[in-house]
């Protein structure tokens, strides 16, 4: 378990456990509070080495405290540290968004400080920093106000990071030493080791190797003492770079081997890869040739498997330079071609992330000026209101004081006939917006049945294209190739037209099935897998029986055509066993799109089912066999009281992503 987890356990236990404690007094038929923190243990624990595994555990404790603001908050936080940990920020952010939302019922101090902290992160992965630092200061007045020691050492350390990050040395080092200060006042141990390893980064990144080395070597036995084996390793290889740094080329690889040892243990693949970068670069260093090429060529086969495309890069430009060294100039330029695709790749990436930095910066400035601009008015129109009522109230002390009583006889019945009249003007406009509404609605259904009488009449007509006029064809076929036996026996002349009329059979024959294809594909090869999904959204709304959700992330460019008929193909399964079997109200559907997969959620809030008795029929079986063949895996989590998710997930390769 990551030690800048571990303190979270510990501060909503005694809420959680109260809560469930409640829950069984009243009877509710919901999951116990033990089983609700083992879920959350779960998504702490798998979240650096199967981060699918939090996905699953965050949607459990959604649907086990579904009755608890609590739990949904703490559902929607590892929902969202999922997102961040797959590089899906946007996400990341949204479920944070729903977290804060959700705090207006739980009101729970700690976790909305975790919110803060956890989007203050996410907003410097996106290269905000002026957002990051808002959200951490937030984060770390809440943890001081609540007197949580771990709290405010995390949020100093982020802080520091942050600063350095935009080359602010005054603020980076200023919030170091509070985060050291605070570190040594609470005596706590997680406290320490973060404040040393934040210390050292510090020093390293200011040119003081020593000084790091000996933060870091107090670091590394407070995390030991942690048995945090993530954060031991990461020391251990922060402590094998600074030693390559020095030259120190001995201890450097004693440390890179040991970090080497705890990634692999934990199955961090980011992190393998890099200290096998390391580890050749220091062997190559030492003029240990061999080693070097060893450890290279492990870390071009991780990369390779797990489209790791930054350490791909890095280590293809290592490989060019050992080549180039041993004198295989035909190697060194192959890798160095390689080299410079994924530069070029990656820079793209960068570009285009650059890009939308600014876009969101431009729409934070946009949105506050809005917002100014609309206190602006409200001020005036406050004060113009004011002005107005007194204004009223000295005509009326005036006309009370020479006519009362004329003046408010006048007043009622123009009141009453203004009254009225706007009352008429509003009842008309409504009447005319009530049919305008309906004459929409019938168009809408009118456009939704020609468009599925056409899909299906073009359907219709593909297959008999295919199989009639196909098969007829496929027979003529047959008879002119039983005539090349004869073909011998013809004249000169004779087979010539032979081959003609055989060619233009082969002609038609393409021609066929070309048309047939064409006819076939519709909305979803015309427009793509998110039209046809607001297609088959607006058929299902139409029986006035179902809410239906549609949303995407990522999805701006169209996936390849043979993953959009499979994942529309499924979405179509899943929707018709939940209006099957399910007796539910609302399907939601979640698209998320990231360089390197593709998730689809798809749930309901029906009676749900035993997974382990009713997920073999042979609608799940086609499901599972369709995902399958596309390298895909497919999850199920159900229960006969708190409905269904599905969890669909897709690899995508390499060259469509960056082709898109």
């Amino acid at each position: 378990m990551s030690g800048s987890f571990l303190y979270t356990t510990r501060i909503v236990w005694l809420t959680l456990y109260l809560f469930g404690l409640v829950n069984s007094i009243r009877g509710q038929p919901q999951v116990s509070a033990q089983q609700l923190l083992s879920y959350h243990r779960q998504a702490v624990d798998s979240l650096q080495v199967q981060p699918i595994r939090t996905l699953e555990a965050a949607m459990k404790l959604k649907a086990g405290g579904i009755q608890h603001p609590v739990w949904q908050m703490l559902g929607s936080i590892h929902t969202g540290n999922y997102y961040k940990r797959v590089g899906l920020s946007d996400s990341a952010l949204y479920h944070y968004e729903a977290a804060l939302q959700r705090n207006a019922l739980a009101r729970n101090d700690s976790l909305l400080a975790e919110v803060f902290y956890q989007k203050g992160v996410t907003w410097a992965m996106k290269g905000l920093h002026d957002s990051a630092a808002l959200y951490q200061l937030k984060g770390l007045k809440l943890y001081e106000q609540l007197r949580q020691s771990r709290g405010v050492v995390r949020s100093l350390y982020a802080l520091g990071k942050l600063y350095d990050q935009v080359s602010d040395s005054g603020k980076a080092g200023n919030y170091y030493r509070q985060c050291m200060a605070e570190a040594k006042r609470s005596a706590d141990t997680f406290n320490l080791a973060l404040a040393y390893d934040g210390l050292a980064a510090w020093q390293v990144a200011h040119g003081r190797p020593d000084k790091a080395l000996k933060a870091y070597a107090e670091a590394l036995p407070l995390y030991t003492a942690l048995h945090s084996v993530y954060d031991v390793a990461r020391c251990q290889a922060n402590m094998g770079s600074v030693y390559d740094e020095l030259g120190q080329s001995v201890q450097s690889l004693l440390f890179y081997e040991a970090a080497l040892k705890g990634f692999e243990h934990i199955g961090s693949r980011d992190n393998v890869v890099w200290t096998l970068v390391n580890l050749g670069a220091t062997c190559f260093n030492s003029n240990d040739l061999k080693s070097a090429l060893n450890h290279w060529q492990h870390a071009e086969q991780l990369c390779k498997e797990f489209k790791l495309y930054p350490q791909w890069q890095a280590t293809c430009e290592y490989l060019s330079a050992l080549y180039e060294q041993q004198g295989d100039y035909k190697k060194a330029y192959a890798y160095h071609q390689q080299f410079v695709q994924l530069r070029d790749s990656l820079q793209g990436i960068a570009k285009q992330n650059f890009v939308n930095a600014l876009e969101q910066r431009y729409q934070n400035a946009k949105k506050e000026n809005a917002i100014r601009t609309l206190q602006q008015e409200n001020r005036l129109k406050a004060a113009e209101s004011a002005y107005h009522k007194k204004r009223s109230l000295w005509y009326l002390i005036s006309g009370l004081l020479v006519v009362c009583v004329s003046i408010l006889l006048i007043w009622f019945y123009r009141h009453r006939v203004k009254t009225a009249r706007l009352l008429a003007e509003q009842n008309e406009a409504l009447y005319r917006k009530k049919i305008n509404e309906l004459i929409k609605e019938q168009e809408l259904k009118s456009i939704s049945e020609i468009m599925e009488s056409q899909e299906n009449e073009r359907k219709r007509i593909a297959e008999d294209l295919h199989d009639r006029l196909g098969s007829m064809l496929a027979t003529v076929k047959l008879h002119f190739n039983a005539l090349e036996q004869k073909v011998d026996a013809m004249e000169l002349k004779q087979m010539d037209q032979y081959q003609k009329a055989n060619a233009m059979l082969d002609s038609v024959c393409d021609e066929v099935r070309k048309i047939a294809h064409n006819m076939e594909s519709g909305v979803l090869v015309n427009f793509g897998l998110l039209p046809a999904l607001e297609d088959l959204k607006e058929v299902l709304e139409e029986t006035g029986n179902l809410r239906f959700s549609l949303s995407s992330f990522g999805m701006k460019q169209r996936l390849g055509s043979d993953i959009e008929i499979v994942v529309y193909r499924v979405v179509q399964e899943l929707i018709s066993n939940t209006i099957k079997h399910a007796g539910a109200t609302e399907i939601g559907i979640e698209i998320n799109r990231n360089a390197h997969r593709l998730v689809i959620m798809v749930s309901d809030n029906g009676k749900g089912y035993d997974t382990e008795q009713s997920g073999k029929g042979m609608g799940l079986s086609n499901i599972r066999s369709r995902v399958a063949r596309l390298n895909g895996t497919f999850y199920v989590d159900s229960n006969q009281k708190n409905g269904t998710t599905n969890i669909i997930e897709i690899p995508l390769k390499h060259d469509s992503y960056f082709d898109s």
